[in-house]
C-alpha cells in the first residue's frame, strides 16, 4: 500500500490527465483537419505522439473513446486516422458552393475566414 502522500499524487495526476484530454482530442482533430486528404497514417501519428503531449495508449484508449470524432481505417495496407463518416458533412455556402474543409474546420471549432456577409465558423 503506497503512502498518503503518494496515493494524493497519484489521484491529482489522473485528474490532470482527464483534464488534458479535450485538448488532446482538439490536437488530433486539427491535425487531420490540416492534412491534404483528411487522414494520417496511424505510424506517423505515433511517431509525433510525444510531441502533442498525446499519452502512450492513445490508440487503445483516446481514439475508441470518442467516436463521434475519430475512425481508424485501412488504406493502402496502412491503418490511418480519419475523421469519423458522421463529421464530413459538407456544407452549402452563400455562393452555392460546398466545402468539406469548411465542415471539417467548424468540427474542430477553428473559425475560419469571413466570406463576403457570411461568417464560417
Amino acid at each position: 500500500m503506497l503512502p498518503e502522500k503518494a496515493q494524493q499524487i497519484a489521484a491529482e495526476e489522473g485528474k490532470a490527465i482527464e483534464s488534458m484530454e479535450p485538448d488532446l482530442v482538439n490536437k488530433l482533430r486539427k491535425l487531420l483537419i490540416m492534412s491534404a486528404d483528411f487522414r494520417v497514417p496511424l505510424e506517423k501519428v505515433e511517431f509525433i505522439q510525444s510531441v502533442m503531449g498525446l499519452p502512450l495508449d492513445f490508440k487503445s484508449n483516446l481514439i475508441p473513446k470518442y467516436p463521434d470524432f475519430f475512425s481508424l481505417k485501412v488504406v493502402y495496407k496502412k491503418v490511418h486516422l480519419e475523421p469519423n463518416e458522421s463529421r464530413k458533412k459538407v456544407r452549402i455556402t452563400k455562393d452555392g458552393k460546398s466545402t468539406l474543409i469548411d465542415s471539417l474546420v467548424a468540427a474542430a471549432g477553428i473559425i475560419a475566414q469571413e466570406v463576403t456577409d457570411d461568417v464560417r465558423i
